[in-house]
């Protein structure tokens, strides 16, 4: 399910969307690199329990995002991932 959320982005320049209110912490290869048509921040994955998120995609509001240079870039993916404050997916 798509849906608009608010966002921010960390001193690091790692972001983390809010979905229902809760934190998640993207994989930026997870991150449309085209910024919203519509305005707004979009995401879109299931929130398991208080803490777990599976996140399938992000849509930025406001600007280009570059994907990182390491390797292939997958066409799709998906990652699941504690989503508590101060915890980073690896990867």
């Amino acid at each position: 399910m798509l849906r608009r959320v608010k966002y921010e982005r960390q001193t690091d320049g790692s972001i983390v969307m809010f979905p229902d209110g809760r934190p998640v912490h993207l994989n930026r290869r997870l991150i449309n690199p085209l910024p919203s048509d519509d305005g707004n921040a979009h995401w879109c994955g299931r929130l398991y329990g208080d803490r777990d998120a599976l996140t399938l995609c992000a849509i930025l509001r406001d600007q280009v995002v570059e994907a990182p240079s390491q390797g292939p870039q997958p066409r799709y993916a998906m990652t699941i991932h504690p989503s508590a404050p101060g915890e980073l997916p690896q990867g």
